[in-house]
């Protein structure tokens, strides 16, 4: 089967679990200045190791891990998917339609804190890795969940503390 063929279906083959994982991500809260971030970076190495896929906390802070995902931390290689596991306060709840952690699913759309920003980021990087591994090609890209971005993005606990400590890649998204 070519390549693309491959991809394409792996990625129907990991549709539901993804979805399912997306699902977790939400309904594990990681509010900034009221959770910390090691519920949700457990999870994600939980996954990660489910899935086959190396991966190790790094932590400054270890009640605020970081998560890595993938091969070659430190050298100038692949793609590195980046995302921030920590989510704004939810606000007004009565404002919400869905509670806030639920992950409620309404004509395709998954609603609650943090789904777009960053949680479902998180899982598509996590799937793509899964792919590429399964493809043979797990040099390509890696994964990093960094914390305390909501803060003001410019934590010395999550993205800074991985780049002092070596994170390189090709490229970031």
């Amino acid at each position: 089967m070519p390549e693309k063929e491959q991809i394409k279906h792996l990625a129907g083959t990991y549709e539901q679990d993804l979805v399912d994982f997306i699902k977790e991500l939400v309904r594990t809260p990681s509010v900034n200045g009221t959770h910390t971030e090691k519920a949700i970076t457990t999870l994600i190495a939980e996954r990660a190791r489910t899935l086959g896929l190396p991966h190790e906390l790094i932590a400054l802070d270890a009640e605020r891990p970081n998560v890595f995902v993938g091969t070659n931390f430190s050298r100038k290689s692949g793609l590195l998917f980046v995302a921030h596991l920590d989510t704004v306060p939810v606000g007004d709840e009565k404002k919400w339609k869905y509670t806030p952690f639920a992950a409620e699913i309404e004509d395709g759309k998954l609603f609650g804190r943090g789904a777009i920003d960053c949680k479902a980021g998180i899982a598509l990087s996590i799937y793509a890795l899964k792919i590429l591994r399964d493809i043979g090609k797990p040099e390509l890209a890696k994964f990093a969940g960094v914390v305390d971005e909501e803060s003001g993005a410019d934590s010395k606990l999550g993205a800074r503390y991985l780049l002092d400590n070596g994170l390189n890649a090709q490229a970031a998204i």
